[in-house]
C-alpha cells in the first residue's frame, strides 16, 4: 500500500489573492511514487466540486483560485498501480476581498421549455455570472451558462418538469460563492404526444389501446384516438374521446370494430394544436376451425360448428 505525503503547507508568503503555493514531504520509500494529486474546493462536504491538479514534485502553485476565498487542499501520492490515501486538509484563505454573491435570485417567468431568472448583486463592477441548474444537485456543481446581466432566460427544459438553479460570479477574477438554490418548474405542454402507444386485439370486435402520458404526473389531460379500418373504402379516421384523466399508464377499449379486420391508430391529447403520434396498427382477433378440413370432405353438422379466436 502506497502511503501518503505528510507535512502538506502552505507559508503564508506563498498566497495571493488568485493563487497559494504549497509544500509536502515525500512519504516512506518515495522511489515507488510516480507524482502526487492535488486536490482542493471551497467546503468540507463531499458533494462539493473537487478540482484536481498534478506534479511530480513535492510542491506546486495552484492557481486560478478567488479571491477573500477560503479552499482545503489535499494531497495524495501516485504510481503506476494505485492512489495512496489523501492527507489530512489544510485551510487556507487566498488574500483580497471575496467575490460578491449573488442574492435574491427569483423565477420571474415560465413558459413550455424555459424559465426566466433575475437576481441582485451588492458590488458594483463587470461581473460574469455562471448559471447553474438541472433536476438534482449533482447537476449544480458547475455552470452551464454565463452572462453579464442581472436577468436570464434558460431556454431547452423539458416541459412539466422541476428543475434547481443557483448563480454565481464566475469571472473575470476568478469563481465566487454561489447563491442558495431555488426551484422553477417549466409549464406542462399539453400539446406533446402521448407515449408508448400499442394496439392489442382482445376478441372479434374489440382493439385494446393502450397509452402513457406526455409525461409523468400531469395535470389532467383528455385524449382523442383516430382509427379506421386498414382496406376500408373511406381514407377518413373515426374518433373517440378519452375523458380527461391524471393516470400515468392508460387504455381504452375501440368497440364494435369488424372481426379479424386491421385498423389503423393515431391518437394525441384533446387540446388545440395537440400533435399526433405515429400510426400504429392493430386487428382484431378472426375466427378459425380447430380442426382442419380436407377439400371434398363432408361434415353435417347437427347442432353447432365448433370455433376459437386467432387475434
Amino acid at each position: 500500500m502506497l502511503a501518503p505525503p505528510t507535512n502538506l503547507h502552505a507559508p503564508m508568503s506563498s498566497i495571493t489573492e488568485r493563487s497559494v503555493h504549497l509544500y509536502w514531504t515525500a512519504p516512506a520509500q518515495s522511489s515507488n511514487v510516480k507524482g502526487y494529486r492535488i486536490y482542493y474546493n471551497t467546503c468540507y462536504l463531499t458533494s462539493c466540486d473537487t478540482k484536481q491538479t498534478t506534479t511530480t514534485q513535492t510542491d506546486v502553485t495552484v492557481n486560478s483560485l478567488s479571491p477573500g476565498t477560503e479552499y482545503i487542499f489535499r494531497v495524495a501520492a501516485y504510481n503506476d498501480d494505485t492512489v495512496s490515501p489523501k492527507t489530512i486538509g489544510i485551510v487556507v484563505n487566498t488574500n483580497g476581498n471575496p467575490l460578491p454573491v449573488p442574492s435574491d435570485l427569483n423565477v420571474t417567468g415560465t413558459d413550455f421549455n424555459s424559465v426566466s431568472l433575475s437576481w441582485k448583486i451588492n458590488q458594483t463592477g463587470q461581473w460574469l455570472y455562471g448559471i447553474y441548474y438541472g433536476k438534482n444537485s449533482e447537476d449544480l456543481k458547475t455552470s452551464k451558462l454565463t452572462t453579464k446581466n442581472l436577468t436570464y432566460v434558460v431556454n431547452k427544459l423539458e416541459s412539466g418538469v422541476e428543475y434547481l438553479f443557483r448563480v454565481g460570479v464566475v469571472g473575470p477574477n476568478g469563481i465566487g460563492l454561489k447563491s442558495p438554490v431555488i426551484f422553477g418548474r417549466t409549464k406542462f405542454d399539453d400539446r406533446l404526444r402521448p407515449r408508448h402507444v400499442l394496439a392489442t386485439g382482445i376478441n372479434f370486435t374489440v382493439i385494446n389501446v393502450s397509452w402513457w402520458s406526455p409525461r409523468d404526473l400531469p395535470e389532467k389531460l383528455g385524449y382523442i384516438i383516430y382509427y379506421r379500418e386498414k382496406r376500408g373504402n373511406s381514407s377518413l379516421f373515426q374518433n373517440v374521446t378519452v375523458p380527461p384523466t391524471s393516470k400515468t399508464k392508460l387504455s381504452f377499449n375501440l368497440t364494435n370494430l369488424i372481426p379479424g379486420a386491421e385498423y389503423l391508430i393515431k391518437m394525441s391529447t384533446h387540446e388545440k394544436g395537440a400533435l399526433l403520434t405515429e400510426i400504429i396498427s392493430g386487428k382484431t382477433c378472426e375466427y378459425y376451425k380447430l380442426f382442419p378440413i380436407d377439400p371434398g370432405t363432408q361434415l353435417q353438422v347437427q347442432n353447432k360448428t365448433t370455433v376459437n379466436l386467432q387475434c
